[in-house]
């Protein structure tokens, strides 16, 4: 993860020179968000840690609760609809990549649905997973 997050900064750095120090028109690179496989790449990255970091919580409370699955099929089908819906979401922005295209349009009405399905299944994860971490905690002692 922490090599993701490492990368995901070295990402946006470099998008942030691109726009502001080679182009110097910040503007036209951010509004063509979708033309550039770095933001894609910086995307996917950030999106793919937080669903190692969903998938460690959900490990960690089936070892807490002696490793019985049925405590963690509900977390597990909420990653895997929370890593499909980013990577839709990626493939959303992709989409994005017209000299007529705007920053705005990253808040398309498409661009919406992915975000609100991956943000639920992501808070409803840890909540879940949490909660169930501290019952499953608190039989050991």
């Amino acid at each position: 993860m922490y090599l993701i997050s490492t990368t995901h900064v070295i990402l946006a750095m470099q998008i942030d020179y691109n726009a502001f120090v080679i182009n110097r028109n910040a503007d036209e690179v951010f509004n063509r968000i979708g033309g550039y496989p770095t933001t894609l790449a910086q995307l996917a990255l950030e999106f793919t840690n937080c669903v190692f970091a969903d998938s460690i919580l959900i490990w960690r409370v089936w070892v807490v609760w002696d490793r019985q699955w049925t405590i963690i099929v509900l977390p597990i089908c909420l990653v895997v609809a929370s890593a499909a819906s980013t990577y839709g979401y990626v493939y959303e922005i992709s989409e994005i990549k017209s000299p007529e295209a705007k920053f705005s349009d990253v808040f398309a009405k498409s661009t919406e649905v992915v975000s609100v399905v991956f943000a639920s299944c992501t808070v409803v994860t840890n909540l879940l997973c949490t909660s169930r971490y501290l019952q499953g905690f608190a039989h050991v002692f």
